[in-house]
């Protein structure tokens, strides 16, 4: 059950990189490793949709915030997930502080709650907190882990499994971010993510993303002007197909 939720700690616009986006400094590192939150901009909103393998109803959709504040990083999401039949809702609050000019930590909380029927769903919500840390070097090498439910119950169906994930990223290229992170939930394969993207005149950028998961391969065009940011992807599953991406964000 828990493989199921783990795509709530996954960013959407992230799936064009594979998810291997753990030290993007956007307001998406609230899911995808909230330390990264501390080195956003001061204030950044987006929203996200997400249609799973071409199925008409079968949906995601997310809703992020973050704001920078003299103390920490404050960021939230909010997302909704499922077809007709039922839906799966989370909603987050994460705190992120800067250690100095080059580390973070983090910590937070994720409630799940059904808003359709389902047996193996509590009526009241089910929190798994995560940490999260970030580091950074003057070699434009960047670092990170994120764990998922640190503390399991093991008498819980819900809370009986940890998620770790372990990243890094290298943008000592010009115009180019390589990234790559893998992610082993307990008593499930390892998986290895590693994602590309490629900065045109400051106004595109192009990202492509690899792992061994049921996904192997996506990719995905962002378009930047000002202060906004619009997105889309693809990304592929072995057997189920094409789910589409579109999302966009400002920042202050």
């Amino acid at each position: 059950m828990f493989a199921q939720q783990n795509h709530h700690f996954l960013s959407l616009p992230s799936a064009a990189k594979s998810y291997a986006a753990m030290t993007d400094t956007n307001l998406w590192a609230v899911q995808n490793n909230p330390a990264a939150m501390a080195f956003a901009p001061q204030i950044s909103a987006g929203i996200a949709h997400k249609n799973l393998y071409s199925v008409k109803g079968l949906n995601m959709f997310q809703a992020n915030i973050v704001g920078n504040t003299t103390f920490a990083s404050i960021g939230s999401y909010f997302q909704i997930f499922g077809n007709e039949f039922y839906q799966i809702g989370t909603a987050s609050v994460k705190l992120a502080k800067q250690l100095g000019e080059q580390y973070a930590l983090a910590i937070g909380g994720t409630a799940f709650f059904a808003y359709k029927e389902m047996e193996e769903y509590a009526k009241k919500p089910v929190i798994i907190p995560d940490i999260a840390f970030l580091g950074r070097t003057k070699s434009k090498f960047s670092y990170a882990f994120h764990i998922v439910n640190p503390l399991p119950d093991r008498n819980s169906n819900l809370l009986n499994k940890s998620t770790y994930k372990v990243g890094g990223a290298y943008a000592g290229i010009s115009n180019v971010n390589a990234s790559a992170m893998l992610q082993k939930t307990e008593s499930e394969s390892l998986t290895a993510h590693v994602g590309v993207e490629y900065t045109v005149f400051n106004i595109l950028v192009a990202q492509l993303g690899l792992s061994n998961s049921g996904t192997p391969i996506s990719f995905g065009i962002d378009a930047m002007a000002k202060n906004i940011r619009l997105g889309v992807a693809c990304e592929f599953h072995s057997y189920l197909g094409i789910s589409n991406i579109l999302s966009i964000s400002a920042f202050l």
